[in-house]
């Protein structure tokens, strides 16, 4: 039997916002129509709100349980109806638990009021699910207090990269001559290689000098993407005769102006605004001849 293909891993920004919509964004949850505690008439609409409100500003799930198992009392069981035997009982039914809500009273000193509530209210409340309550209860009955979130946490990860790889790897990145984007009005902090080169061939070349080294080419890549900022081939915005010989009048009529005397500073200074307006000016036509081609190709 073939084994299951084993999800990979989403990291980065985006996965971290995800992450954090997803506990900050409950909801409150529907009316439990209580009899005994009448839960959801004692509470007003706008108190609710604002208990939900103070939930979803924990930013973490420790924060989040840590808040909820200070709103659950443990107790014994008073009276158990013999429905079935002593082993057979659930581990979940072998306490009694209390569940109430904190709130501001609109007073002049906000006391803060905990109100009792029944277990579907408290869920409706928090827009939690039982499952979490029944993992908070656990290790409230158990341990006093709620059970750090362990996901992640562990230090048994045998296919982590060490520092010592991760160093390896950005030293080979950068031991490829690059060339930088210049003629352009936009300064970029891109860089580009041979466009004889890709990704893989830099992996085999990586592969040949460090054969001890283990890693795949999928971490290469990603060590590659998130700490480089490189492209293959020739920039679009490269440099060209003209560029270069204004760099080079341009260089030279700084160094006279710098060495010259006083009055023959303005003559010089205007020589070296009127080539870089020229310059200018001709940039922006070579961007625009670009743009008029990267449309036509559309």
């Amino acid at each position: 039997m073939e084994g299951k293909t084993r999800k990979r891993k989403s990291f980065g920004r985006i996965t971290d916002v995800a992450k954090k919509l997803i506990v900050q964004s409950h909801e409150i949850g529907v009316d439990c129509q209580c009899k005994r505690f009448k839960c959801f008439s004692k509470i007003r609409k706008t108190e609710r709100r604002k208990i939900l409100g103070y939930f979803n500003q924990l930013e973490t799930l420790d924060e989040q349980n840590s808040y909820l198992a200070g709103l659950i009392t443990v107790m014994s069981v008073n009276r158990r109806r013999p429905r079935c035997a002593e082993s057979k009982v659930s581990r979940f039914n072998d306490a009694s638990y209390a569940y109430r809500v904190r709130s501001n009273v609109e007073d002049e000193n906000e006391n803060i009021v905990n109100t009792q509530v029944c277990y579907e209210a408290f869920l409706s409340q928090h827009g939690i699910t039982p499952r979490r309550i029944q993992s908070i209860q656990t290790s409230v009955k158990e341990f006093g207090s709620a059970k750090k979130y362990g996901r992640d946490r562990h230090k048994n990860k045998p296919h982590k990269l060490t520092n010592e790889t991760v160093n390896k790897v950005c030293q080979h990145i950068s031991s490829f001559r690059d060339i930088s984007s210049h003629y352009s009005l936009e300064k970029s902090f891109r860089t580009y290689l041979s466009e004889k080169l890709n990704v893989t061939k830099m992996y085999d070349l990586f592969k040949i000098k460090f054969p001890q080294v283990k890693i795949s080419y999928n971490r290469y890549r990603e060590i590659f993407n998130d700490k480089f900022n490189i492209g293959f081939g020739y920039p679009r915005s490269d440099t060209c005769s003209k560029c270069d010989e204004t760099a080079v009048v341009l260089e030279t009529l700084e160094s006279t102006e710098a060495k010259a005397q006083e009055y023959e500073k303005p003559k010089l200074l205007t020589e070296i605004e009127k080539l870089e307006t020229e310059k200018k000016v001709y940039l922006s036509g070579a961007n625009a001849f670009n743009d008029r081609k990267r449309a036509f190709k559309r």
